[in-house]
Parts: C-alpha cells; sequence; structure tokens
C-alpha cells in the first residue's frame, strides 16, 4: 500500500501542519523502511523541532529508534525546548532505549532550556535502573536546576531510598544548597534517608 502511495505521487516528507511528516508517526518498521528507502528525512524536524526519533523514542519503540539511528539519525538532535532523545528517554524511565542511545553516543550531560539533564529527569520520573546506567555512562551526579537543586534533592524528596542510596554511593553532595538555602535533608520526611543523609 505504501509503495503504491509512492509511487502515484505522495510526498515521502511531506509535512501537517503541524510539521509531522510519515516517520514522526507510530508506523510499522515495514513502512517505515519504504519511506527511508525512498528518500524519507530521518532528521526532518516538526513545529516543535522534534525529529522522528524523538517521536520513537517517547513512544517506547526499540525497533524504530534502532532503525533510525542506524539510518543516520542525528542523535544528538534538540527540540526547541532543548530535549534530546535521550532526555525523552530518561523522562519516560525507556531503559532499552536509555542504553542504545548512549551506545550511540547520546551525550548523558546534555542541558534543556531548564537546565535538566537526562539524569534529572530520570530520578524525578523515580526510573532507578536508568539512573544507574547513565552514571555507568559518567553523567554528572549533581547537575543543578535553575533553582540549584541537585538529584538529591528529589529522591530525597520523593522518599525513595534505593535511589538516594546509588546518588549518594556515586558521590552525590549530601550538603548541597539551592538558591532558598535548603539541603536535600530538608527535603525529606523518611526518617531512613534523614539517616543516610545525616551519617555518612
Amino acid at each position: 500500500m505504501t509503495s503504491c502511495l509512492i509511487e502515484s505521487g505522495a510526498g515521502v516528507s511531506s509535512q501537517d501542519l503541524e510539521g509531522n511528516t510519515p516517520l514522526h508517526w507510530p508506523i510499522s518498521i515495514a513502512v517505515a523502511e519504504v519511506l527511508l528507502n525512498n528518500g524519507a528525512s530521518v532528521n526532518a524536524q516538526r513545529n516543535d523541532g522534534w525529529s522522528p526519533l524523538h517521536c520513537a523514542v517517547y513512544s517506547n519503540r526499540l525497533d524504530l529508534v534502532n532503525l533510525y539511528l542506524n539510518r543516520h539519525a542525528n542523535v544528538k538532535m534538540v527540540t526547541s525546548d532543548g530535549q534530546t532523545a535521550l532526555s525523552i528517554a530518561a523522562d519516560e524511565g525507556n531503559l532499552a532505549v536509555t542504553e542504545l542511545l548512549l551506545k550511540h553516543g547520546a551525550n548523558p550531560n546534555s542541558h534543556d532550556v531548564d537546565s535538566h539533564t537526562p539524569l534529572l529527569g530520570a530520578v524525578i520520573g523515580n526510573h532507578t535502573s536508568v539512573v544507574e546506567v547513565l552514571l555507568r555512562a559518567k553523567a554528572e551526579v549533581d547537575p543543578r536546576t535553575e533553582n540549584g537543586q541537585t538529584p538529591l534533592h528529589f529522591a530525597a524528596h520523593q522518599g525513595n531510598v534505593p535511589l538516594v542510596r546509588l546518588l549518594l554511593n556515586n558521590g552525590a553532595c549530601r550538603t548541597a544548597t539551592d538558591r532558598f538555602g535548603e539541603t536535600p535533608l530538608d527535603w525529606t520526611e523518611s526518617q531512613e534517608i534523614i539517616h543516610l543523609l545525616i551519617d555518612p
């Protein structure tokens, strides 16, 4: 069907009002391959800067992510708000996609317009396994938000003991102070986390 449409003149990179091309949608691998083989741009960006790779990552389509990367999708391309494919994968807790993007050279320390890194997004989402993978990839453990909070602030606030342990074991600063003078200790009500932060 796709081949017939292309033969009849349908544009493989035609865009709708939001800038979506056919590759931006959660299509099958077979359809994606036909489109790419007929000249569709794997790095086309819609109005908000999202590429087909960003969309495939958000949908947790490991098959499409792998295809687009093998067809030279730009793994470092950013959206209009500064998000990379890796930051989206980390936000969504997509572990296998995160690992694949890192294997293809994604930057674990990229920042969006709000100064959020993939690690911070994974922490806020309570995606401990993704945090572990990012730390192994040399993600900075104490990136700061615009207000000076670190991932440890958010992990403490969420009461996630394993995540707090993981960050501390990777060198997170337990006394990091934000612009309001608050440390991770001020952000938690968990007695277990309080003990972890007080007793090195």
